[in-house]
């Protein structure tokens, strides 16, 4: 595997041309075709249970607890292989996203055709630009899709059973290795975020299973107390990607539906959590807040989208009260970015000059959201 990092960081992006290529994605989908979540919860089952019988085990010489050391050993390289896979994986979807490489040709492609084909009008009239005009290295396309990196990736994503976490924090051992397996999803999440920038929404199964994804990455978010600050920084990065992939696909649109509960649930970890997070929620909440933005048109006269407005009024006065007066200075500016965003269109003035009187009055207050968000 580390043959196989070095060829790719030497020759960058030229990797994708080469004949080697399709022996290094081989090689990749091999190592991540392990299942090391089942390897660890069975590991967990023989490292010692106390410090103190580590210690007696260490000083052991028999069959048995060297086979128990071997199997810990073998665990352990494993986990360690496959996030340099993820590593290499994370690396070759910035390689192939078609910002690099063959730029002339598509500018030249590009000159012959006429501007309005890179534009859509929505059901609302507006007109909005294409997401993702830059095309995906095909080579890197076919292979992502064909070895299913997404659905590997996603699995190795998972954590541990809680019995199995408890059993790994009693030694010394076990908690090196529950430490590595953490390594492990971050670099997941990491990759999981450039995958979604190459790939199409139909490629990670459709809207629906994409905001499955995002379901369970803001499930992770809110549960702040279990997981480390490296963790919870790329968990809300992949997050952020995969809520700008939604609310940039025309599919992806129809399937955001968030409750009430759930959007008061980022907002609070927004709260709480260290200002890398706090950045990436505020990109979250603020994408959301755009997305919502080009409703309000038909909002605005349509009695049966009032919750749009109402849903719009109460993220807006989140970044307004959290994100602008954060004591980080990139988050307010991502802040106000996301704001000049969700305000600029005309339409959306109605919004602005309507909550405003409400906040003077009582800066506390905050409207509340009802019923579920339909971004349709």
């Amino acid at each position: 595997m580390c043959a196989v990092l070095l060829m790719t960081t030497m020759l960058e992006d030229k990797i994708l041309q080469t004949s080697q290529c399709p022996t290094i994605f081989n090689i990749l989908a091999q190592s991540l075709s392990l299942d090391s979540r089942k390897s660890v919860c069975e590991v967990s089952s023989v490292v010692p249970v106390s410090e103190e019988m580590e210690m007696e085990l260490d000083g052991g010489d028999n069959d048995e607890e060297s086979g128990e050391n071997k199997q810990y050993k073998e665990c352990e390289d494993t986990l360690k292989d496959q996030q340099t896979a993820l590593e290499i994986l994370a690396n070759l979807c910035t390689m192939g996203n078609g910002e690099e490489g063959d730029e002339d040709a598509q500018w030249e492609d590009q000159e012959d055709s006429d501007d309005q084909e890179f534009l859509e009008e929505d059901p609302s009239g507006n007109v909005e630009p294409l997401a993702n005009l830059a095309p995906t290295n095909p080579v890197l396309l076919e292979a992502l899709n064909s070895h299913k990196f997404v659905e590997s990736v996603l699995d190795k994503a998972n954590g541990l059973p809680e019995n199995v976490n408890t059993l790994l924090q009693s030694s010394a051992k076990g908690k090196k290795l529950l430490k590595c397996h953490t390594n492990l999803r971050i670099r997941c999440f990491l990759c999981l975020s450039n995958m979604v920038e190459v790939l199409s929404v139909d490629d990670f199964g459709g809207p629906e299973a994409l905001f499955s994804t995002w379901n369970s990455l803001g499930n992770l978010l809110v549960q702040q107390d279990q997981c480390s600050p490296e963790l919870l920084d790329a968990a809300s990065s992949c997050m952020r990607s995969v809520t700008a992939k939604l609310c940039n696909d025309k599919q992806g649109k129809s399937v955001m539906n968030i409750t009430e509960k759930e959007l008061e649930a980022i907002v609070q970890a927004g709260k709480e959590a260290q200002p890398e997070v706090r950045m990436n929620i505020v990109n979250i909440i603020g994408d959301i807040c755009v997305l919502l933005s080009k409703s309000l048109l038909t909002a605005s006269t349509d009695s049966t989208q009032s919750n749009i407005v109402e849903v719009f009024k109460v993220l807006v006065s989140w970044l307004l009260d959290g994100g602008c007066k954060d004591p980080d200075l990139r988050v307010v500016t991502e802040s106000l970015d996301k704001l000049f965003d969700a305000f600029s269109e005309d339409y959306t003035d109605f919004v602005f000059f309507d909550s405003t009187p409400s906040r003077q009055s009582n800066p506390g207050s905050t409207p509340t959201m009802q019923n579920n968000l339909n971004m349709l």
